[in-house]
């Protein structure tokens, strides 16, 4: 009984070492892992693989332009967001990596050097890029810096936007359909239509192991995720070139005929189906459908939003854009954004259809909006003008901070200052900018510019600024900003008072400095700091040595009461610092005395009085010594 025990103990302990190993290796290899995104992310067209068109994320109010990144090819395809970046691809087969808060380009990847080469709009899951081609290849890139991880060649052109779910990719090439390894690109299984009206321009949507797409032959399949096997599938009549959204147990999808359709997801029967008008131009029906809230949204080539009630397919709101819709509507916090082939991006109240604000792009927008994180991003363009992708929400600012620090060179007449000091955002210095240092005499009601200064790589500043005469001056150090850092600025007080013809004494401080002043006969420097009450503040003093004969004897007060100091030595000045807690205070600076320095006709004449009676009572106590022992 023993030995089995051992023996199953053994089994047992051998299995966790296998698998362990396993899981080292396929981790460290880089194999698939499936993660969840940010569910306020949009990873991929239509939001999520239900195509359901809707994101938690809040949304802008108003059409403010966050960023604009320019592009020398059109962006037709629509964007993915997640995990900060913004992924989209150019007409001319560039696919393009975006950081989402600022709009600096993270990185490119060349698919091919031709024009209109770029359909499909991009999917990013677990830390992978999946995206088709018209060169008839499927791509997966590595997200963080778009190296290329695989690529499947199919043959036919790729306009179908990936599906990625459960390790596995799901797109359409003409008369194929795909199911592919995500991890590695090599083939589960694919299906192969007879009949062809026209390319597939569907893109895949799932609901538990079914997955659901209209194909070039007029017919929307529903197939078995794993094996391919057909469910079902429903002649449209025509072209389904609108991708499937599902929603509540329900496919909705749009035909070339301009027809909405609602089948039952389980069985493929029909629910309801509404013609929403004849299409200007007799083409396709490219917007896909939206629904959140029992409300279906869709854009139609005649120009046209539609709002319908979800169960019923009945109206209950529309409005009219200025050319055709093939962009497909986006919803978040109440509203829908779509974009129109008139070059404006609109958003809609999502209840009553009320316009809330349109912004006009570069040319038209093919390009479906994707929101995450508050805001709203989408692509435009034209064949002669190149592209954008816009950013719409809140302008993103970096904080910023400006030092400013005022030190004279010396303290003799004819002195200078050195303004100095660093410019960064958080920790990080701001290279190359131009900051501006000017002084008032009115405490700011008019600035006189002293010089700019242009920041080193560390976001450090240094100028040397001679003022013209002496008194109170308040000096700024200032930076106009530019996107996304906020602007910045710093100021502080120099007061500065001639004495003897020789010297200054300059005084700085974050205080409102006055009433600077020195007293020769005391030697005693004096002036008043005025702050808000609980914050700190200090002062810096410029000394010239030669009016200190032992700088130990040297005394600072503040109202009254001794206060410590630092000091540090110039080649000619003392240079003292001290802090307190701001109100208002009188500051006293005490030299100490000069007796060495001091010139002979200032000698006290006490002292002389006091010598001569020292030498009288010397004399006679002497002569009295003498008398006294009869001595002559």
């Amino acid at each position: 009984m023993k030995r089995q025990i051992r023996i199953y103990l053994l089994t047992i302990g051998l299995v966790v070492l296998l698998t362990s190993i396993s899981f080292y290796f396929e981790h460290r290899s880089g194999a698939y892992a499936a993660s969840p995104e940010d569910p306020d992310s949009w990873p991929m067209y239509g939001h999520d693989p239900q195509h359901t068109g809707y994101s938690t994320s809040s949304a802008p109010n108003t059409g403010e332009v966050k960023w604009i990144y320019n592009t020398t090819s059109e962006i037709v395809t629509s964007p993915a967001v997640a995990n900060g970046r913004v992924i989209v691809a150019a007409s001319n087969g560039d696919v393009i990596a975006i950081n989402s808060t600022t709009g600096e380009l993270l990185w490119t990847y060349v698919t091919g050097p031709r024009q209109n080469s770029m359909w499909s709009s991009p999917t990013i899951n677990s830390g992978r890029v999946f995206i088709g081609s018209r060169n008839n290849n499927v791509y997966c890139l590595n997200e963080s810096n778009g190296v290329l991880l695989w690529s499947f060649s199919t043959d036919s052109e790729v306009n179908s936007s990936p599906l990625v779910k459960d390790d596995r990719v799901f797109f359409c090439a003409k008369r194929n359909f795909y199911c592919l390894k995500a991890s590695t690109g090599s083939l589960i299984w694919s299906y192969k239509t007879n009949n062809l009206t026209t390319d597939c321009l569907s893109s895949p949507a799932i609901l538990n192991e079914v997955v659901f797409v209209g194909l070039g032959d007029s017919n929307i399949y529903a197939f078995n995720a794993s094996t391919g096997e057909i469910l079902w599938l429903y002649p449209a009549g025509s072209p389904v070139t609108s991708s499937p959204c599902i929603s509540d147990g329900k496919i909705y999808f749009g035909s070339s005929e301009a027809i909405i359709f609602c089948l039952d997801a389980s069985t493929g029967s029909q629910i309801w189906n509404t013609t929403t008008g004849t299409t200007w131009f007799g083409g396709f029906y490219l917007s896909s459908p939206a629904v959140k809230n029992n409300r279906l949204f869709i854009g139609a080539d005649s120009g046209k939003v539609f709002c319908l009630n979800a169960a019923t397919g009945l109206l209950i709101w529309e409005y009219t854009t200025g050319r055709e819709i093939w962009s497909s509507p986006a919803i978040a916090d109440g509203k829908v954004f779509i974009g129109s082939a008139d070059g404006k991006i609109y958003c809609f109240n999502e209840r009553t259809g009320e316009l809330i604000w349109s912004h006009y792009t570069l040319e038209r927008i093919v390009s479906s909006p994707a929101i995450s994180e508050g805001t709203v991003f989408v692509g435009c363009g034209g064949t002669f003008v190149g592209g954008r992708i816009y950013a719409f929400g809140t302008k993103y600012s970096l904080p910023t901070s400006l030092t400013l620090s005022l030190d004279t060179e010396t303290s003799l007449l004819g002195f200078k200052v050195a303004m100095s000091g660093i410019l960064k955002s958080s920790e990080t210095g701001i290279g190359g900018a131009s900051v501006l240092l000017s002084y008032s005499v009115n405490g700011g009601e008019t600035w006189n510019d002293i010089t700019s200064a242009q920041t080193a790589n560390d976001g450090s500043y240094s100028v040397v600024w001679m003022p013209v005469a002496t008194g109170t001056f308040l000096v700024r150090a200032s930076w106009a900003g530019y996107y996304p850092f906020l602007a910045a600025e710093s100021s502080r007080m120099l007061s500065v008072t001639a004495y003897d013809d020789q010297y200054v004494f300059a005084v700085s401080s974050n205080s409102t400095l006055s009433a600077l002043a020195f007293n020769s006969t005391s030697r005693e420097l004096s002036f008043t700091v005025t702050g808000e009450t609980g914050t700190i503040g200090f002062v810096k003093a410029a000394i010239a040595k030669s009016l200190v004969a032992n700088i130990a004897d040297l005394r600072v007060y503040l109202d009254e009461a001794r206060l410590d100091y630092t000091v540090v030595s110039t080649d000619n000045s003392w240079i003292l610092d001290f802090i307190y807690t701001h109100s208002t205070h009188s500051v006293a600076i005490n030299l100490g005395g000069l007796q060495d320095a001091l010139p002979p006709e200032t000698f006290p004449i006490i002292w002389l009085i006091a010598a001569v009676v020292i030498v009288a009572v010397v004399v006679a106590g002497l002569l009295v010594y003498l008398k006294k022992h009869g001595r002559k």
